[in-house]
C-alpha cells in the first residue's frame, strides 16, 4: 500500500516531502486518519483504498501510536534514500509542482472536515461495539 501511495505521489509530479502538506488539509502539522482517507481517495490520489486499509496504513505509519502521523513518520514510511536525493535535485532545478497549488478550496475543506468527523465517529462507534462483543 505504501509503495502505491509513493508511486501515485511521484506520478503527480510532487516532491515527496511536500506531499505531507497536501495530506495535512487542516494545516496543523499532523495527518489524521480522516485526512489520510481523503487524500488517498478522490480528494487527491484516488487510489480506492477501503476504510480498514486506510486504518492499517495510519497504524503502520504512526510509530509513536498517538493517533496521528507527523511529517517525520510520513516520510519515514514512504521515502527511500534515493527519494531524498532526487527530491533535492528536483528542488534545486525547480522541477516540481508547488504543493500550495494543490490545497483545497475553503468550502471543500469545510465539507471534508465535517465528513471526516462523521466517519471518525462512525469508526469509533464500530470499534466500541466490537470491543463490547468481546
Amino acid at each position: 500500500a505504501l509503495f502505491r501511495i509513493r508511486n501515485a505521489i511521484l506520478r503527480k509530479g510532487i516532491l515527496l516531502r511536500d506531499a505531507f502538506d497536501v495530506f495535512d488539509t487542516v494545516g496543523d502539522g499532523q495527518v489524521y486518519e480522516t485526512e489520510m482517507w481523503f487524500a488517498l481517495g478522490k480528494g487527491f490520489l484516488d487510489l480506492g483504498f477501503k476504510d480498514d486499509e486506510v486504518s492499517n496504513i495510519v497504524r503502520h505509519c504512526d510509530k509513536d501510536n498517538d493517533g496521528q502521523i507527523s511529517k517525520y513518520e510520513f516520510l519515514e514510511a514512504i521515502c527511500f534514500e534515493e527519494d531524498y536525493l532526487r527530491d533535492q535535485e528536483r528542488f534545486d532545478k525547480g522541477d516540481f509542482k508547488q504543493f500550495h497549488n494543490l490545497t483545497l478550496p475553503e468550502g471543500l475543506k469545510k465539507k471534508y472536515i465535517e465528513e471526516g468527523e462523521r466517519r471518525k465517529q462512525r469508526l469509533a462507534n464500530e470499534r466500541a461495539a466490537l470491543e463490547a462483543m468481546e
